[in-house]
């Protein structure tokens, strides 16, 4: 693995680096802001994306503005730190090296290793941890945790079950892809993207767009499974599978027409029972993004623990 550059010489992230990030962030929890998909997938482009090396962790230059978002302050520097190795150091670099920065996103296996944290401000950055699900938990739909989700998932079945079937698909076909967005014209009402919904400023849709654009490009392709009623696509879920040795899946996005009335939980459940099928032993359901709607529903799955993340200022 090249280890250039070396902080503060920050380089614009390209293709010879997807095969060592990859080699680099499969060794740590799958949080969903770094796996390579997810890194190249939730930012406007990805080859903006600035980076190098500091004591074998790696420094993102303003991860936060390359981000799909909506009002990013561009006034401050903001950098994000990737790894385990010499927090205590790392830190003492970066805040000597800038006098006014920020770290921002930094993983819970950064924050375990700084022994002295009585020289910084850490503070949680609850809308951006992630849900973590323990998949045959969810599936076995057992004791009174689960009773909401059991009568969504009995609900649907009982309603539409004669007609409905669900369907893996093929993600790297072209076919596929524009079945998915004739799909999403045509539904009447499309979960989340209403202004009283859990993503009016379709920030999800901007993703799943750009998710299409880059499949060639990725080593790890998304799956996808579609719910079909009356063999129309109603409603579908994308995931992907980082080479991590723990069995994780990252849930990317679910859409549906909203006509259809527990769709969403079913297609979590849809979801679950094909990781289920793969070895998958748990799905991290990612962020909220400080959106009330999606924070009910994904704490309706009862994640068994969050990977958490903190922003970081020196006292």
């Amino acid at each position: 693995m090249t280890k250039t550059p070396i902080f503060p010489a920050f380089k614009k992230l390209d293709q010879d680096f997807y095969y060592d990030y990859q080699l680099f962030i499969s060794k740590f929890p799958q949080h969903c802001d770094y796996t390579l998909n997810n890194l190249l997938v939730w930012t406007k482009d990805g080859y903006d994306i600035e980076y190098c090396w500091l004591n074998d962790n790696i420094v993102f230059k303003n991860l936060n503005l390359t981000f799909i978002n909506l009002n990013p302050d561009e006034n401050v520097l903001k950098l994000t730190i990737v790894g385990v190795k010499d927090a205590d150091d790392s830190l003492k670099i970066i805040f000597d090296t800038y006098k006014d920065v920020s770290v921002e996103f930094a993983p819970d296996y950064f924050i375990e290793k700084i022994r002295d944290k009585s020289k910084y401000n850490i503070v949680e950055d609850v809308s951006n941890r992630d849900y973590i699900i323990e998949i045959n938990q969810l599936l076995d739909k057992k004791g009174s945790k689960y009773e909401n989700f059991r009568y969504q998932i009995k609900y649907f079945l009982k309603k539409y079950s004669d007609n409905a079937v669900v369907k893996d698909l093929d993600l790297t076909k072209q076919a596929t892809i524009v079945e998915i967005v004739n799909a999403m014209h045509t539904w009447p009402f499309i979960s989340s993207f209403i202004e009283s919904g859990n993503d009016p400023f379709k920030l999800d849709a901007k993703a799943i767009n750009r998710l299409f654009l880059i499949q060639s490009e990725l080593f790890i392709k998304h799956q996808a499974i579609g719910l079909y009623v009356d063999s129309q696509l109603q409603g579908f879920s994308i995931y992907h599978i980082p080479p991590y040795q723990h069995h994780i899946a990252l849930g990317n996005h679910i859409k549906y027409n909203g006509t259809y009335k527990r769709l969403f939980d079913f297609l979590v459940y849809s979801t679950a029972s094909k990781l289920h099928t793969q070895n998958i032993k748990l799905l991290n359901a990612e962020q909220d993004m400080g959106l009330p709607g999606i924070r009910t529903h994904k704490m309706d799955l009862n994640p068994v623990y969050f990977y958490k993340k903190y922003n970081i200022t020196r006292l």
